[in-house]
């Protein structure tokens, strides 16, 4: 695993360059085909090569799954399937919001192995290893204790793919059962917040398995809990999410039936 992580760190860092270069004036910004504000920019696609190439140099024999470039998204025994946002929050990243961040899964058949989530801008580095913890630019972290919903304060998460009615609802679940709720437009940090006990928990729909990925192991090593919505272990082919510090999680859950 110590070779995974190395070359994870190396590729994220790689990616980092080109992500501060392009911060809050990102060139051929776009709206991809049929998805309105769901923005794609060329450093999305140049940070999504590098780390791609990083990657296939040192394990030519691992798969590739990346929001931009796509790839296999299915493992079996003995494989290993990397999963890659280049920039989880383009639309942050491109008005300038540093909550944005490059988010890097390594999965075998029994889930997360090894994870990176890495925003340049803030230099916060979140790291993990399945069974080793997970770690905040060196620093050891863990989720809050808090169980109490109305002395909770977490994060909700959609797509473009939520209809307006299905993103109040979620919304909604998030100021009336907890005390604070707010929407960030990154799924993949709010998830470490939790891990790091800024937020007591997150939960989204519409996403896909690469916005989640990395940071799932994170809030898990960080001794939290993730699921899809419904309680189940993610998969890859999960759309939905839940992370808390395990004291809140089944409450969600409930409150998201």
């Amino acid at each position: 695993m110590e070779t995974h992580s190395k070359i994870a760190l190396q590729a994220a860092r790689a990616g980092g360059r080109i992500f501060k270069k392009y911060f809050g004036q990102a060139t051929g910004v776009r709206e991809k085909k049929h998805e309105h504000r769901n923005l794609v920019t060329d450093a999305d696609l140049a940070i999504e090569k590098i780390i791609r190439a990083r990657i296939t140099r040192a394990f030519p024999e691992h798969h590739i799954l990346g929001e931009e470039f796509g790839g296999l998204p299915k493992i079996s025994p003995g494989q290993f399937i990397w999963l890659l946002d280049p920039i989880d929050g383009t639309n942050n990243f491109a008005q300038g919001l540093p909550l944005a961040c490059i988010s890097i899964g390594l999965w075998d058949h029994k889930g997360p192995l090894v994870s990176v989530v890495y925003n340049p801008v803030t230099e916060s580095l979140y790291t993990a290893e399945r069974g080793r913890g997970a770690k905040l630019n060196g620093k050891a972290i863990s989720v809050s204790k808090i169980r109490n919903p109305m002395g909770a304060l977490g994060g909700v998460g959609w797509t473009r793919s939520n209809s307006r009615k299905e993103r109040a609802k979620l919304f909604r679940v998030g100021v009336e059962k907890f005390a604070k709720a707010r929407a960030l437009g990154t799924t993949t940090l709010q998830m470490c917040f939790v891990a790091d006990a800024k937020m007591d928990f997150y939960f989204g729909t519409g996403m896909y398995i690469w916005d989640i990925a990395a940071a799932a192991l994170i809030v898990q090593e960080a001794g939290g809990k993730v699921t899809d919505t419904r309680g189940k272990p993610l998969t890859l082919s999960a759309r939905s999410v839940v992370a808390s510090n395990g004291k809140l999680h089944n409450y969600i859950i409930k409150n998201l039936r």
